[in-house]
């Protein structure tokens, strides 16, 4: 379900221009949907655009590095790290 919104696809980009469209409903639907979280933050969730959100989530989110970044934490002993197997798919 979360790669139905999180990737780019047609229900991800209809979502978004919803949400854009009813930003004051979908702010109150986040903080709902949301009680565990401050209620400005669940309010803001909703603060961004399709072209300002895609971008982030491929370079930071899915096309990073991780895996590599925890191994060299783990070899310089920096921790506590997950091990490097555990990272893996």
């Amino acid at each position: 379900m979360a790669g139905l919104f999180a990737l780019d696809t047609l229900p991800a980009r209809a979502t978004c221009a919803t949400m854009c469209r009813f930003r004051r409903t979908a702010a109150g639907v986040a903080v709902a949907l949301s009680p565990g979280l401050p209620i400005p933050i669940a309010r803001r969730g909703v603060l961004h655009t399709w072209p300002s959100y895609r971008p982030v989530m491929d370079t930071i989110v899915l096309d990073t590095t991780w895996p590599d970044a925890i191994r060299t934490l783990a070899a310089a002993e920096i921790g506590p790290v997950p091990s490097p197997a555990s990272t893996t798919g």
